[in-house]
């Protein structure tokens, strides 16, 4: 609450005052269906599986989430976020769509982006704080976080809150894209066009995250993206999209003549073929 708080205060008082309430009322209703299907591997280096992901076909609502720490902590860590998201997503729902249960604390929405993105936006943060407790009072959980992407589909459209690098691809009708971005130092040398190519996924700086779930720093990217029928939709953690080839996931996902559970399963044995290094956890949604 005291993040979302610090949140909201900086937003400019010109958008402030743009800016509506939301408590109490429903959000736009979700008419489309989904098939979905994941699975999570630990990968033939790791010790332990510290992925997590959670999804719910009613609620049309998905997360993956990546842990990192010592001893089990990673492994708690992403397991505690995505007991927060199910636990607090499955409070805001309603058979009529979306709702700012009233015993939350009033938040306001930026118009620009819709109420879906202020409540994944408050899950995320409640889910960080939860987090940073546990780890302050929990000496072997202390420096525990995880990378946290959540998205559901409302209406005809996809809100995603993102913090880390695990990643959500968009495949429609042969387009393929990444919708969310890296908070990594790799990502960040980019940007800054200290490197002018492309960073090897295999490299250190991929894996430097600057932002996460529990961790001193925190950024959450709020993005929404149209959706429509024959869409799949894939997110993933780390441990899919390094050792698979960038061309390849593409021709994965697209697969028609297998079912998505068998697809999610031919990624897994992909990424453990190319060596496994890491935990493999994919959730594909396809929009019905």
């Amino acid at each position: 609450m005291t993040l979302f708080k610090k949140w909201f205060a900086g937003v400019p008082d010109a958008l402030r005052s743009a800016i509506r309430r939301i408590g109490g009322l429903p959000f736009a209703s979700a008419p489309l269906n989904v098939d979905i299907a994941g699975d999570s591997h630990i990968g033939k280096r790791r010790k332990s599986n510290q992925d997590a992901f959670w999804h719910d076909p009613i609620l049309r609502a998905f997360a993956v989430a990546d842990g990192m720490g010592g001893e089990n902590a990673g492994e708690v860590a992403s397991a505690q976020a995505i007991q927060h998201v199910a636990r607090l997503l499955g409070q805001a729902f309603r058979e009529e769509g979306w709702i700012w249960p009233e015993t939350w604390p009033k938040a306001s929405s930026d118009p620009n982006q819709g109420p879906e993105s202020t409540l994944l936006r408050y899950v995320t943060l409640l889910a960080h704080e939860a987090i940073l407790r546990a780890s302050r009072e929990t000496r072997a959980w202390r420096g525990m976080g995880t990378t946290l992407t959540i998205g559901i589909i409302s209406g005809t459209s996809l809100f995603l809150s993102h913090a880390g690098d695990s990643r959500v691809y968009l495949l429609r009708r042969g387009q393929w894209r990444q919708l969310t971005r890296d908070q990594t130092r790799a990502q960040q040398l980019m940007d800054a066009r200290i490197v002018t190519v492309e960073v090897d996924p295999r490299h250190p700086t991929h894996s430097q995250l600057v932002s996460c779930v529990g961790g001193t720093n925190l950024e959450i990217q709020s993005h929404q993206e149209s959706v429509e029928r024959g869409d799949r939709i894939l997110f993933c953690t780390d441990g899919v999209y390094r050792p698979i080839p960038a061309e390849r996931l593409p021709q994965t996902v697209g697969q028609q003549d297998f079912p998505l559970d068998k697809i999610v399963a031919q990624m897994i044995d992909d990424a453990n073929s190319r060596g496994g290094p890491d935990n493999i956890t994919a959730l594909l949604v396809e929009v019905l």
